[in-house]
């Protein structure tokens, strides 16, 4: 290319092509948008505050220029793009955005976050009585906290707990009373798998400190082939593989309106939804605040787990709402809405988050 001349119009169509690649990554059923590259700026927060102004997307068109100018630098040896490189990137950094974000997330006080820390790969019996114990030292924890609203992690209980009259079924109503018990008032979202006749469905469910549902959010964008095989999951042979498996295929849920927990409207987001900006877009009008939940257990990879925090960052900055996140094996914190880590649980073992208690 450099022979021919057709360098320079090679990288612009590189900038332009990594883009344009990006968002169309996230359309439709099979969209998988972790690997954009604005991700990489997670560091700097005054490069990630331009998601304010073109989401996540107009980072990466930042990061894929720095790119471009870089290797026009190094290709044709010229000082003077390398100058202009390193005056780019001081540019935005004089002109970022961040002083101007909001930081306060007063509606974040309302809430405890609870990070369980239940082992996926234990045997059903195994795994019944560590969540007995687990849960009890928890339930006791959060029986000394002032908040009222309470949220614990994605599928937490792998079965259904809602029964036929719109109550907790016995067994998940013994392990979560005691979070409730306290007052009255208290309530508790929870993931658990829901179903009608529609089919099944990877859910977040709140619940009144009497254990009947009041609403619950389900998964919009499921992972393909993992959760879902989109369009198929209600066939006859999909559900005999998901019954094989383990697992039944879920159903996506419907554009939801945001739940309102404990007087505060919450958008809520189900595990790898956190990397979609466009699902935050579609809720964020009517929210107060956006609550992802998730159980990235089954994965030993502890730089995935806390890499599919670091998304929440923007999701916080381009929403400009406070971002809570929960984690079964963490990470679980509180993004501000300009993108700052508030605080978090620093392990990954079993945890109350009290954010009434934060500064």
């Amino acid at each position: 290319l450099q022979k021919r001349g057709h360098l320079k119009s090679a990288m612009v169509a590189a900038c332009l092509f990594g883009v344009g690649a990006g968002c169309l990554r996230a359309l439709g059923p099979y969209g998988y948008e972790w690997g954009e590259i604005g991700y990489t700026q997670y560091g700097s927060l005054n490069i990630s505050a331009y998601a304010s102004m073109g989401g996540i997307h107009l980072v990466s068109l930042i990061v894929w220029i720095s790119n471009a100018l870089l290797a026009w630098a190094f290709f044709f040896k010229s000082k003077r793009v390398a100058a202009a490189a390193a005056g780019y990137w001081i540019l935005l950094w004089l002109f970022s955005p961040f002083g101007s974000l909001p930081k306060e997330y007063g509606m974040a006080r309302d809430f405890a976050l609870v990070q369980t820390n239940i082992n996926p790969h234990l045997k059903s019996p195994d795994r019944d009585d560590l969540m007995r114990g687990q849960l009890d030292a928890l339930a006791r924890e959060c029986s000394r906290v002032r908040v009222k609203n309470f949220i614990l992690p994605e599928t937490l209980f792998s079965t259904e707990i809602i029964g036929l009259r719109g109550s907790l079924t016995e067994e998940p109503r013994l392990l979560i009373e005691d979070f409730l018990r306290p007052s009255p008032l208290r309530r508790l979202l929870v993931g658990a798998i829901e179903r009608d006749p529609s089919g099944f469905y990877n859910a977040a469910i709140l619940v009144d400190a009497q254990g009947a549902r009041i609403s619950s959010y389900r998964k919009r964008h499921l992972v393909p082939f993992g959760e879902t095989i989109p369009g198929l999951e209600n066939r006859p042979w999909a559900q005999a593989l998901g019954e094989k498996l383990g697992t039944p295929f879920f159903s996506a849920g419907a554009s939801p309106l945001p739940l309102s927990i404990g007087g505060v409207p919450a958008s809520v987001l189900i595990c790898f939804e956190g990397t979609f900006s466009g699902l935050v877009s579609k809720s964020a009008p009517d929210t107060g605040i956006i609550i992802n939940i998730s159980n990235d257990a089954w994965s030993e990879s502890k730089f995935g787990h806390e890499q599919h925090m670091r998304f929440l960052r923007f999701r916080a900055i381009e929403s400009g709402l406070p971002v809570i996140r929960v984690g079964n094996t963490g990470p679980t914190g509180l993004f501000a809405p300009n993108g700052e880590l508030v605080c978090r649980i620093p392990h990954s073992g079993p945890g109350v988050l009290d954010l009434s208690a934060t500064y």
